[in-house]
């Protein structure tokens, strides 16, 4: 089963200014059909969770809620399909503009042959400078590997997917998404809180979300504890009641 989330919430300007990413801009893999850019940027961006994985989720509320700032309207799709490679495909198919996903298992789908001989290469780091490096190598690696339709931010200093298919890879979590889907203020606002997040702030909206049973005020909460938006953003918000859509 696809469950839908939707919003069209307009909540103002990020209170932080963030720097876009060019490296995260790619220039291999293949090519997609031509598509009117000016429609992609006008329209919902679907961004793609695996409905499995509280983690998924808690990012993707966290994206949606970060868009829906821009004023770009969003739909949370929940899907049962559980590998990294699911998600890909469905931003090739077009069925998906974003997707959350870690540096290593992203690498382990686009790329699986230099992922394996990173693995080989990079087994022995184990200082802080040596981990460092290993994690640059494993997102530069990624974004050479990426599809050109497709784009990403910086990773963030965050480490997720746990049980993960590359578990022996750096896993920095990044968005990917469909490079005409997002303009620049938009790019800068997911660049600004996929940098911002930390390991200790994933594990935290983990650990809060399984207390309360409830994504959203996990979210909330990390947002409220960390300025993320401004207030009246979240009181806004509180107003509104979200539809839930379910399509088979």
């Amino acid at each position: 089963m696809i469950r839908r989330r939707q919003t069209s919430r307009r909540l103002g300007a990020l209170t932080a200014a963030v720097v876009i990413s060019l490296g995260a801009l790619t220039a291999c893999a293949e090519h997609e059909p031509r598509r009117d850019h000016q429609l992609d940027r006008e329209r919902a961006v679907t961004i793609s969770v695996n409905a499995n994985s509280l983690e998924q989720l808690v990012l993707g509320e966290v994206y949606q809620r970060i868009l829906a700032h821009e004023g770009r309207q969003t739909v949370l799709v929940m899907e049962d399909d559980i590998t990294v490679s699911g998600r890909m495909d469905r931003l090739a198919e077009g069925r998906a503009d974003f997707i959350i996903g870690c540096t290593g298992d992203l690498l382990g789908v686009v790329n699986p042959t230099t992922a394996e001989e990173l693995v080989e290469s990079l087994e022995s780091a184990d200082t802080p400078a040596e981990e460092a490096s290993a994690a640059d190598e494993v997102y530069r690696a990624f974004v050479g590997s990426l599809p050109t339709y497709t784009t990403t931010t910086d990773p963030s200093p965050a480490q997720g997917c746990t049980a993960g298919q590359e578990a022996d890879l750096p896993q920095n979590i990044v968005p990917v998404f469909r490079a005409a889907m997002l303009d620049g203020s938009e790019v800068a606002a997911v660049q600004g809180v996929t940098k911002l997040m930390t390991t200790a702030d994933v594990s935290d909206m983990l650990e809060y979300a399984r207390g309360t049973d409830d994504v959203t005020k996990a979210v909330d909460w990390w947002i409220n504890a960390n300025n993320v938006l401004p207030a009246e953003a979240d009181d806004e918000r509180e107003e509104e009641s979200p539809n839930y859509l379910y399509q088979p």
